[in-house]
């Protein structure tokens, strides 16, 4: 591993903590973009994602709500409600 693949892991383990935070604060993800790169002319985006998978007794408790910690960075999105995409056959 070379210096700037350090640094580059080193940010990333920085941005780990702020990412539970906003789940202690009643989020159900949060997640902060790493990078866009193009790859054989497609854009592709780099993210770090933390989710609450099992959301406990009242799935629906923090719908509608929103808390983002301060000083979060600009990359960096919380979201306060879970949203469950279904397509009708």
């Amino acid at each position: 591993m070379n210096a700037n693949q350090q640094a580059f892991l080193e940010q990333i383990a920085q941005l780990i903590p702020k990412l539970f935070d906003a789940i202690k604060l009643g989020n159900v993800k949060s997640e902060c973009i790493l990078g866009v790169r193009v790859i054989n002319s497609r854009h592709v985006r780099l993210k770090l994602v933390v989710e609450v998978v099992d959301p406990g007794a009242n799935p629906l408790d923090t719908h509608s709500q929103l808390r983002v910690g301060e000083g979060e960075a600009a990359t960096c999105r919380s979201v306060g409600k879970q949203v469950n995409k279904r397509t009708s056959k």
